[in-house]
């Protein structure tokens, strides 16, 4: 069984609304340990894309008082009363990607108490094949939700880091409405770490984000940590689908997934002069004169989420 504080499962969600980074690239079929559904869904074309780019937001096995947008199942639903044909569907979904408004919503009350995403520029080819997936999928949906403690050890670390990732990516995608990406440089510089360090305390656990090309010299990744890197890049470069690695370390494990990054990563970790504005740049060099973050393009490894938790007996 896993050691988890009491405590923790009653904080945990709690936590979780306080807390993106849709850069990390992680299967919703194995959030519910369903390896055969797994599967299944990764030969679905759009899965990739979606689990890059609408996972972390709409994911859920997420607590409803944690949630910062509706579930995908629901949305699914809503559009499948609305429209008869696949095409049709598709470019509904495609079209209000395109342009988030309230006029091109279909679920008024989700933009009552979430509010309107944010435009995200993402090519016309993944915005089919995102639509395509959310046609496609019944996103691997299981009635019988499981109490943390009674969560298998890759469960575990999937919770851990997609509970992470939401609680980051609604502060981060906050900061960049209010502020653009220079503020978002200042949420990431003083509260990411913080914020890390909470969820992993109220867990009993150890959540790190580490790189190969950190920003911050604190997520430097060990020798181990550089090792998962490189089998994520090959495995990536290779064609191959990207899953989380599991490791029996000491007392516990050690879980390892991948984060890739998509358009919203490339404001602050793209190409200067390019992706990157001269706004951006100055204030990266003045909070992180040793920053090597830069230069990626989308649908890379830039780095991984490195846990680890201990376990009973």
């Amino acid at each position: 069984m896993i050691r988890i504080i009491p405590s923790a499962i009653a904080v945990i969600g709690v936590i979780s609304l306080l807390f993106y980074t849709s850069c990390t690239n992680s299967s919703t079929s194995a959030e519910n340990g369903d390896d055969s559904a797994s599967k299944t869904l990764s030969e679905i074309p759009g899965a990739a894309k979606y689990d890059a780019y609408c996972q972390s937001c709409h994911n859920a096995d997420v607590q409803p008082e944690s949630r910062q947008a509706p579930p995908m199942h629901a949305i699914k639903k809503r559009y499948e009363r609305a429209y008869e044909t696949e095409e049709a569907f598709k470019a509904a979904i495609i079209a209000f990607l395109k342009d988030p408004s309230e006029e091109n919503a279909k679920m008024k009350n989700a933009i009552n108490k979430f509010g309107i995403m944010p435009a995200m520029a993402y090519p016309d080819e993944e915005l089919e094949l995102i639509a395509n997936f959310i046609y496609t999928s019944d996103f691997g949906r299981s009635s019988n939700k499981k109490d943390i403690a009674d969560m298998k050890p890759k469960e575990l670390g999937m919770h851990l880091a997609s509970s992470t990732k939401s609680a980051l990516g609604k502060n981060l995608m906050k900061a960049l409405q209010d502020g653009g990406p220079v503020h978002a440089l200042d949420f990431c510089n003083t509260r990411a770490i913080p914020f890390t360090d909470s969820v992993a305390t109220a867990m009993n656990a150890s959540i790190k984000r580490v790189s190969d090309k950190p920003r911050n010299p604190n997520n430097s990744a060990s020798d181990a940590e550089l090792s998962a890197i490189n089998s994520f890049k090959e495995l990536l470069a290779a064609g191959e689908k990207l899953s989380p690695m599991l490791e029996e370390e000491g007392n516990g494990y050690r879980f390892y997934a991948p984060i890739t990054t998509n358009a919203m990563c490339l404001k602050c970790h793209g190409v200067e002069g390019d992706q990157i504005t001269p706004e951006t740049t100055q204030k990266i060099a003045e909070l992180y004169p040793n920053d090597q973050a830069t230069g990626y393009e989308a649908n890379q490894v830039r780095g991984i989420w490195s846990i680890y938790f201990e376990t009973e007996g």
